[in-house]
């Protein structure tokens, strides 16, 4: 696995919370769901990513320690 680090989840969280602000927990958000919010939050810094791209899966390998884990909270340290 290769996520996201923590900072960066840290920043999507924050514009999740800005933008989305219907999005609860992001261990309850299915894969799909999270990885369209992570492709659009990417493209709000102006890179576009799709299935293929690195970041994608790095977002992927993201979404893999949210669901494992009990909160978000539990989440970021884990990528810490």
């Amino acid at each position: 696995m290769d996520p996201i680090r923590k900072a960066g989840v840290i920043a999507f969280i924050d514009w999740l919370s800005r933008v989305h602000p219907e999005v609860g927990a992001l261990r309850d958000t299915p894969k799909h769901q999270f990885l369209q919010l992570a492709t659009e939050y990417e493209a709000s810094k102006g890179v576009q990513i799709d299935e293929s791209h690195k970041l994608y899966k790095k977002w992927e390998s993201t979404h893999g320690v949210f669901t494992e884990s009990q909160s978000n909270e539990e989440a970021l340290a884990r990528l810490g």
